[in-house]
């Protein structure tokens, strides 16, 4: 299975799926024996956690307290009618509550689907990013270098004792990294940065090495187009990890 057919799996556990997802759902059932057991098992994952949330209230604003009314008084006797206030005038402000924001439950169970696929079909975070496209639908980006959307996998030159795999992904507001790591020093701090064309390094985010692989996402403010290089420095400056990114030219 692929990264499409993973993000399949999760919407059908949802149990939302239109007339072209089922016919797809049904092939990919009919010639993967194993997609049966994963949908199962996200299905079962999904009941469990059913109970546990409101599907209403985890996706909408509170709305402003108001404060209870007063017991109402014993009744008086009046000894005339009381005058009925003047009606409002059309001039007074109004004040209107804020409203309440609903987002479509398909999108809020493709979400809880995709954390699934985290869990259960080990399916990383850029993956799961690249098989959904903007309408929650399964979907995969591909291009060529410099593609918004497209995660882009690159080689890697590691110092000794450390392992790394890369990608990078395009954005309008700039370069996204994907990187898994293995060897650092636990303890040390190490940044990753983007560095462009005129050799100018940008700071994507900042990490502590552990004893385990490490797994990050990060952004750094520089454009792909304009981006060559992804680094991850030690604390000294020195470069642990280098991926050189190739050009864009469309």
């Amino acid at each position: 299975m692929d990264d499409a057919d993973r993000a399949l799996l999760a919407a059908a556990a949802t149990g939302h799926l239109d007339d072209d997802e089922r016919a797809r759902l049904d092939a990919l059932l009919a010639r993967d024996g194993a997609a049966a057991d994963e949908l199962a098992e996200l299905r079962a994952v999904l009941a469990e956690l059913e109970p546990l949330r409101d599907p209403a209230a985890a996706w909408r604003e509170d709305p402003p307290r108001v404060p209870e009314p007063p017991a109402p008084a014993a009744p008086v006797a009046l000894p005339a009618p009381v005058a009925l206030p003047a009606p409002a005038d059309p001039a007074d402000p109004v004040v209107q509550l804020p409203r309440q924001r609903r987002p479509a439950r398909r999108t809020a169970a493709l979400a809880l689907a995709a954390c699934l696929l985290l869990a259960v079909g080990g399916v990383g975070g850029a993956l799961v990013r690249g098989a959904l496209d903007g309408r929650g639908q399964p979907a995969v980006v591909t291009g060529p270098p410099g593609a918004l959307g497209a995660v882009e996998r690159v080689s890697t030159r590691t110092s000794a004792g450390v392992g790394a795999t890369a990608a990078v992904t395009a954005h309008t507001w700039g370069t996204e990294t994907f990187l898994d790591l293995t060897g650092l020093e636990p303890g040390r701090t190490y940044s990753v940065v983007v560095v462009d064309e005129a050799g100018r390094a940008v700071v994507a985010g900042t990490l502590i090495g552990t004893a385990g692989p490490v797994d990050c996402t990060m952004n750094a403010a520089v454009l792909r187009a304009d981006a060559s290089r992804v680094q991850v420095l030690d604390a000294d400056g020195t470069a642990v990890v280098d991926a050189d990114l190739p050009p864009v030219t469309a």
